[in-house]
């Protein structure tokens, strides 16, 4: 469960050796994702003959502008390379993505969803912004924008729902351009066919049809 896992590569290396001199091989992931901007081949590649399977990029946004903008100091291109990389070895990769943030309009919000598609993700995860008590999100629509609700209980980011509005970042638009990123993203072709191959799917359908009309609206 380390938080971000390749910080210091050094010392992925280092685990890697670790298992590879006892000969341990064993299916893992890391659950919280990966930087993307500490990505090698090498370090994937030594990752991989461990048993390394499966990790996820917090991507934020398809504008290099809204990613930093919120303090993201990532640089979009080298989530492409890492992205790539993940490809040619066979990990999978899951992308996560923030729509609504303060400072957004529908052309920076369509930018992520098309960055999503480019990409062509194993998983795309979109969360709309959700301004925490606290977050320096808050603090800016606290003084610049309005809350929609005041019990923080309601609050979930996962939920589709936008919980406040600043400036271009309107209620109607943030919640429409979340359902369209789903849609765009998962109804493609090649990303139902790839769902209908898994054997997971199978295993999982009634969990995947209920969520299919939760975030698909389908």
């Amino acid at each position: 469960q380390d938080d971000v896992f390749n910080l210091d590569p050094q010392r992925v290396e280092a685990i890697c050796d670790g298992l590879l001199k006892r000969k341990i091989k064993i299916p893992w992931i890391t659950a919280q994702g990966l930087r993307a901007d500490q990505i090698t081949n090498h370090l994937l590649a030594k990752m991989k003959k461990t048993g390394f399977y499966r990790t996820g990029f917090g991507i934020e946004a398809g504008s290099q502008e809204m990613v930093n903008k919120i303090g993201k100091n990532l640089d979009l291109t080298k989530v492409s390379q890492a992205v790539s990389a993940c490809k040619k070895l066979g990990i999978v990769a899951h992308g996560y993505f923030i729509i609504g943030n303060a400072g957004e309009t529908e052309k920076t919000m369509r930018q992520t969803i098309d960055l999503a598609i480019k990409l062509d993700l194993d998983v795309a995860n979109f969360t709309i912004a959700t301004p925490l008590p606290g977050s320096p999100l808050f603090e800016e629509v606290k003084k610049r924008g309005k809350f929609l609700i005041t019990d923080w209980d309601l609050y979930g980011y996962t939920r589709g729902r936008c919980y406040f509005e600043i400036g271009e970042v309107k209620k109607e638009l943030v919640e429409k351009m979340w359902r369209q990123a789903y849609r765009q993203f998962y109804l493609r072709p090649r990303v139902i066919k790839r769902f209908l191959l898994r054997k997971e799917t199978w295993s999982n359908l009634p969990t995947i049809i209920k969520t299919a009309f939760n975030y698909l609206g389908v």
